[in-house]
């Protein structure tokens, strides 16, 4: 399982990954698509990735259906009561914003779905918490990437 720290070095296989991932493929289209080619142990071959101009919509169509399930995810990556994320980028260097995004949602994902709340509750105990912690880090990895997030919270310079 890819981990924050995996895509901070290496973020085009967030696009690569939110196509396998069982919650992100419900927000992806046939249209979103591509075929990349990759490079593993000097063998090339291709797989299925996420269109780079796709993020900003999948990841809408996510935190929608978040939302809707109870669980807001944007107010908590945005609101100046959470995360606050427009502030903490001020102060933080990318890859360590990345870092405390990814642990702050984990933890409260983590609580909501302990409480039956949001997208999260059709995993069982046992997979929840690496269904939703590989969900976290390609949002995360993908949303600040591409400044999807710090255009949803309406961050100066987005």
């Amino acid at each position: 399982m890819a981990h924050i720290d995996d895509y901070i070095a290496n973020p085009d296989q967030a696009l690569i990954d939110a196509v396998k991932d069982p919650i992100f493929k419900q927000f992806i289209t046939p249209s979103d698509i591509d075929l990349v080619v990759v490079t593993q142990g000097g063998v090339q071959s291709q797989a299925q990735a996420l269109k780079k101009s796709s993020v900003g919509p999948v990841i809408q169509r996510a935190l929608a259906a978040s939302k809707a399930a109870g669980s807001d995810l944007l107010n908590l990556i945005c609101s100046p009561k959470e995360f606050n994320l427009c502030y903490t980028l001020r102060g933080a260097l990318p890859g360590v914003a990345m870092t405390m995004l990814n642990d702050f949602l984990a933890n409260r994902i983590a609580r909501w779905a302990t409480a039956g709340v949001g997208i999260f509750t059709a995993f069982t105990a046992g997979t929840l918490a690496v269904v939703a912690g590989k969900f976290i880090a390609i949002l995360v990895a993908l949303g600040l990437v591409h400044h999807e997030l710090l255009k949803l919270c309406n961050c100066p310079d987005a």
